[in-house]
């Protein structure tokens, strides 16, 4: 994974968006590229989301009898 963009250029990048500006636009304006830009708004068009989804728990290896005798 790279870099995270912070909420609060997501939230300039929505603002702008509804403003009506272009994707290069705002890319120029909040200094990123115009790829993420994108990104970040079909991300808000199709999911209605700002924030990061949060991630689900792998699926356990072990049961948990066999991980208290590895653990011992």
């Amino acid at each position: 994974m790279g870099r995270r963009t912070s909420i609060e250029r997501r939230e300039m990048v929505i603002k702008h968006f509804k403003e009506g500006k272009t994707q290069k636009e705002i890319a120029e304006i909040v200094d990123l590229s115009p790829s993420t830009v994108q990104y970040i708004i079909q991300r808000f068009v199709r999911e209605n989301r700002i924030a990061d989804k949060g991630r689900t728990a792998p699926n356990k290896i072990f049961y948990e009898a066999d991980e208290r005798w590895i653990l011992i």
